[in-house]
């Protein structure tokens, strides 16, 4: 799959179906870890255009700034992977 840029990502519509990509971690100032394992699932909530990350929900509610390349679009019926 081509990675895919911030710019592209905000063509996307909210609620996008994502995966991440690689581990994503939690705020390193956080006391308790609330990062997410590469492969967990979640969906595109929200755009920090300033910052240019996406905000994500992943599977257990936990919402996390990510960056374009540390996720990708799950694929879809009709899509390749």
């Amino acid at each position: 799959m081509t990675r895919l840029n911030f710019g592209e990502w905000l063509d996307m519509p909210q609620h996008t179906p994502v995966r991440a990509k690689v581990r994503i971690h939690d705020c390193p100032a956080s006391r308790e870890d609330d990062g997410v394992s590469r492969g967990t699932v979640g969906s595109i909530e929200d755009y920090d255009s300033s910052a240019e990350l996406l905000v994500v929900n992943f599977e257990g509610d936990r919402c996390l700034l990510v960056g374009a390349s540390e996720i990708e679009p799950l694929p879809t019926m009709g899509m390749a992977p």
